[in-house]
């Protein structure tokens, strides 16, 4: 086994062992509190009952990792009924493989990496909520910029390599016919983008939190900023949302364990809600797990990370009309369109293919692999720096 591996196995078994968070870019959680129904959660009531189980949780360093850093906590300190393992990688790649290969249950994305996930494992996965909406901005010291329609004629700067971020930034410029009047340059180095904005104030960027907001804060008061995913919902006629991550399940483990899938829904709207609410709290807990960078921390990049978690018909509508703007911008970027089986809307799995009784990876004594530290993917939001 890698001694990277090894060394991050011992860390999360020791969390398990002392009951504490381990803090870098791996960090496992152990605990015990209480597992909750869809029903029972409105009510207030836990089904002591239900044996707990234990839950692998992965998810990328960056603004998708910001709504769970209370959840983290929380579960680390024993407030859930499941005990859980919960990695904060530096890429998606590592994830992917570890779904893949069933060593994680739970895994926090980017959409298009759900959906290539999704044929990956022959239809092996499903999401249940999404985590996160887009934080991309367009930002510039511009007076005159206020609007998309402001940057006609203009150079702006990507500064992201997620083609995510790309083809939204286009999708958006051709729904307000900006398409041919606007030069775009993918530059995926944003402190350097950031840079050029300080010595040109013509110069316009999009950027992803927390360089959005340090963008902001280093114009002291000349930058001005415009929210892609608020020009989407402007845009939008069908449901759709500009959606930053998403909660992707193993299907086999839904299929066995809904209730512990519930129990982690109900703490991740919890805690993007806590998060959103008091990001000042918040600030050194994210800091400390690793999820952003102390020097691009602030309360704005925390807002602007955008945690939330919707679910049911809501999710499947915004989250299929993203993907589909997607895929037309970049057919082989995920290959075809999900199935209606990708949305998980409901958490009765009648239906599921995988078999459940033989799903040991959720047992109280399951092995706790953890997912290896690895080089961030080419695709990856590199918003954590």
């Amino acid at each position: 086994m890698h001694s990277k591996l090894k060394g991050a196995l011992s860390a999360m078994v020791a969390c398990l062992v002392v009951g504490m968070l381990c803090i870098g870019v791996l960090s496992g959680c152990g605990e015990t509190p209480a597992q909750v129904s869809a029903d029972q959660a409105s009510e207030g009531q836990v089904d002591e009952e239900v044996k707990p189980v234990q839950v692998r949780v992965a998810s990328v360093r960056g603004p998708l990792s910001v709504g769970l850093s209370s959840f983290m906590a929380d579960a680390a300190e024993g407030k859930r009924h499941n005990s859980y393992l919960i990695a904060i990688t530096s890429g998606f790649g590592e994830i992917q493989d570890a779904i893949v290969e069933g060593t994680v249950d739970i895994a926090v994305m980017q959409p298009t990496a759900a959906a290539q996930l999704y044929h990956t494992t022959e239809g092996g996965v499903s999401v249940v909520a999404i985590s996160s909406i887009g934080s991309d901005s367009v930002v510039s010291a511009d007076k005159r910029f206020s609007e998309l329609s402001d940057l006609s004629d203009k150079t702006v700067y990507v500064g992201s390599m997620s083609t995510e971020t790309l083809y939204s930034f286009t999708y958006l410029l051709d729904k307000e016919g900006l398409g041919e009047s606007v030069t775009i340059e993918r530059n995926g180095d944003a402190a350097e983008v950031i840079a050029l904005m300080s010595s040109d104030r013509q110069t316009a960027a999009v950027l992803t939190e927390p360089y959005a907001s340090a963008a902001m804060l280093r114009g002291e008061g000349r930058m001005r900023s415009v929210e892609l995913s608020s020009v989407w919902d402007e845009l939008s006629d069908d449901g759709s949302r500009l959606v930053g991550g998403v909660v992707v399940v193993r299907k086999a483990f839904l299929a066995a364990h809904p209730e512990a899938v519930e129990e982690f829904l109900q703490g991740l709207a919890t805690s993007s809600e806590a998060v959103t609410n008091d990001p000042v709290s918040a600030m050194d807990q994210i800091i400390e797990m690793g999820i952003l960078d102390s020097a691009l921390t602030s309360e704005n990049s925390i807002i602007g990370s955008q945690p939330v978690c919707i679910r049911g018909e809501e999710m499947a509508q915004a989250l299929s009309g993203y993907l589909t703007v997607m895929y037309e911008y970049s057919p082989t970027s995920f290959g075809e369109l999900p199935a209606e089986d990708f949305y998980a809307t409901t958490l009765e799995v009648a239906e599921a293919e995988a078999e459940a009784d033989g799903d040991a990876a959720a047992t109280p004594d399951g092995d706790a692999t953890a997912v290896p530290e690895g080089e961030p993917t080419a695709d990856q939001d590199e918003t954590a720096a």
